[in-house]
């Protein structure tokens, strides 16, 4: 009888552990998009910029 109780036990700490794990990265997530937004509204002419390097990285992937 007593060998049930201990595994419901740690069991519950099992699934208490990657919870909070998971949670982590959930708000550095989101940190990131809101000054992406906040910043397109000014740098506008930093988005066309990198769109020129794009292209050129593009023919060395297809010489592999």
């Amino acid at each position: 009888m007593l060998r049930l109780p201990a595994l419901p036990r740690p069991a519950l700490i099992v699934p208490e552990v990657p919870m909070p794990l998971f949670r982590e990265p959930e708000f550095p997530m989101p940190m990131f998009p809101l000054p992406e937004l906040n910043k397109p509204t000014l740098p506008v002419p930093e988005f066309p910029k990198p769109m020129l390097p794009l292209p050129e990285l593009k023919p060395p992937k297809p010489i592999w």
